[in-house]
């Protein structure tokens, strides 16, 4: 039988998002005018192109069969990765028409096999959905997870399959044509907030399923020399009293916040510090304010209301600072307090503040261009302690203990992320038309700038693993830091 004989092809079950002002969508089910097409769900169907008798016979015993899935960035060499296999039984039945079971077993058997990290920590994902005739599931839809890759000159992604018959392949991933799944949403507005491009201007972002934007809030196209540099992390001494003890280590913290920076490029340079000159370094620049860490050097008229401020979400508006009230310290290093009380919105956190001073640029940078960047702040980073149902603590709550070293670290993080200007992904919620911070029911966030308060509005929390920066804001650091 010609290797063709049998052919896997996925039904598109896409929907195309057009663009209506100012962060808002309409949705059709076919391409629009400057429509963007959104891929998250594909239906696997299966024929047999009238030529299967040479291996199998209408009516003959079913046979073992398994279909491998694989999946590559569209590039002129594609790199296939293997992401799962699903096994069962194959047959033709009357008339030729052939029918891959995956049922026989009671349940789907669908094997994902070890690649890393590039599947293990992806939150790339796709709805894999089966005609029902062709190719029949128990568990359905199954969810796909895609390598966590991203090239900016290649922004769709390659889903192919390859369908095997007793142990012998009849239909290559080539045979097949591997299906196209854009990457590339354009007009997305920031923290999917619409109607007000001041605050959240309209971007470009790039995932399936879960997505990224490349544009820095902080820095625009600004380069800063990491070179010669280290990333330093000051563990405050409130972290420690607040967070650590049996659950969350401290080694096992410090571990957990290394890996994560050291993964997204900066290698061997991160220092996660805590001990007593650490503490130091820490109230030589900070002092708590009703639990707010604010600049050493701000004025004692202001320290109250920048706190309640803070507190209460509007970050010190309505208060005229003047440029002797920051203090300037090392671009990459970051001093991270734990405070009482709740953030706002869909945060565990509140990032450092910087004040636009007079020689600074982006917001509060300076000498961004050379060789000691500094930042001028007002405030350090805050981790929100919350109650047994608010903040880290709720959190904490829903989790198992085994976790919790995860979901602090990830918050520090998380915040660490901003000020290297790095934005909240995103979801498409196809239902309701429009992009969320919070995923979709039923979907799910793992990069380190998703929203960690997620699990505050779940009811049944699974494992929170061990969070990293998505592949699209690692090229966000590597270009502009490294």
């Amino acid at each position: 039988m010609p290797n063709n004989a049998f052919r896997l092809s996925f039904i598109d079950h896409s929907v195309y998002v057009s663009h209506t002002g100012n962060g808002n969508f309409n949705k059709s089910s076919s391409p629009t005018s400057g429509s963007v097409k959104v891929t998250n769900a594909v239906e696997l169907t299966l024929t047999a192109n009238g030529a299967g008798a040479n291996i199998l016979n209408p009516g003959d015993p079913a046979k073992p069969g398994r279909i491998d899935f694989f999946a590559a960035l569209k590039t002129r060499n594609p790199t296939f990765t293997k992401i799962g296999e699903l096994t069962g039984t194959i047959q033709l039945k009357t008339g030729g028409v052939p029918l891959f079971d995956c049922k026989s077993a009671g349940k789907d058997t669908f094997f994902v096999p070890d690649k890393g990290n590039l599947i293990a920590r992806s939150d790339f994902q796709l709805d894999l959905q089966f005609d029902q005739k062709t190719v029949t599931s128990v568990n359905f839809p199954m969810r796909l997870s895609l390598p966590w890759q991203f090239n900016a000159a290649a922004t769709t992604m390659l889903l192919g399959t390859e369908l095997f018959v007793d142990g012998t392949s009849v239909a290559s991933v080539a045979q097949n044509k591997p299906f196209d799944l854009p990457m590339r949403h354009t007009n997305v507005p920031d923290d999917g907030v619409p109607n007000d491009p001041t605050d959240h201007p309209l971007l470009t972002f790039y995932g399936i399923g879960r997505l990224y934007a490349r544009n820095n809030a902080q820095l625009g196209s600004q380069k800063i020399r990491f070179q010669g540099h280290r990333v330093r992390v000051v563990l405050h001494q409130s972290v420690i009293t607040r967070f650590v003890g049996t659950n969350v280590p401290l080694q096992s913290l410090v571990g957990a916040i290394e890996a994560t920076l050291q993964d997204a490029g900066f290698g061997t340079n991160v220092d996660v510090q805590h001990n007593a000159a650490a503490q130091t370094r820490a109230n030589a620049v900070f002092m708590p304010i009703n639990g707010v860490p604010v600049s050493v050097n701000m004025q004692a008229a202001h320290r109250s209301s920048f706190a309640a401020s803070v507190i209460a979400g509007t970050g010190g508006a309505g208060i005229t600072f003047q440029d002797t009230e920051v203090v300037n310290v090392d671009f990459f290093d970051f001093f991270v307090y734990a405070v009482s009380g709740d953030p706002s919105g869909d945060e565990l956190g509140r990032s450092e503040m910087l004040l636009p001073i007079t020689g600074s640029t982006h917001g509060g940078i300076v000498g961004a261009g050379g060789r000691n960047p500094q930042k001028a702040l007002l405030k350090a980073i805050e981790i929100c302690v919350g109650s047994s149902t608010t903040g880290v603590g709720g959190a904490l709550a829903k989790i198992i203990t085994t976790d919790h070293v995860n979901l602090v670290a990830s918050t520090i993080c998380h915040e660490i992320g901003h000020s290297f200007g790095l934005r909240h992904s995103l979801s498409f919620d196809s239902g309701n038309t429009k992009y969320t911070i919070n995923p979709p029911k039923g979907k799910t966030s793992k990069g380190v700038m998703g929203p960690g308060s997620i699990v505050l509005g779940a009811s049944n929390v699974g494992p929170f693993p061990a969070e990293f920066f998505g592949p699209v804001h690692v090229s966000v650091i590597r270009d502009q830091f490294l």
